[in-house]
């Protein structure tokens, strides 16, 4: 009963009416996951975002470690 609205938008949808930009799209290719399927997709989308987020992070450390290699071998070169 509560995808009515999804099935009928896909029987009554035309060629053009279906476009990549639409969310219903999106809802459609969840339609058959069951609870534990939708539990792992959200614990997967959590652990893209902080792997996305620790990319950042990890550039910043190791300019600073390569920065702190490079003052360290001039002072010796001293």
């Amino acid at each position: 009963m509560k995808y009515r609205y999804l099935n009928y938008y896909c029987r009554h949808m035309n060629s053009n009416a279906l476009q990549y930009s639409n969310p219903l799209f999106l809802l459609l290719q969840f339609r058959f996951a069951s609870k534990g399927d939708v539990v792992l997709i959200i614990v997967g989308v959590i652990c893209a975002m902080g792997g996305g987020a620790m990319l950042p992070l990890m550039i910043v450390l190791f300019g600073d470690l390569t920065s702190t290699f490079v003052q360290n071998d001039a002072l010796d070169q001293v």
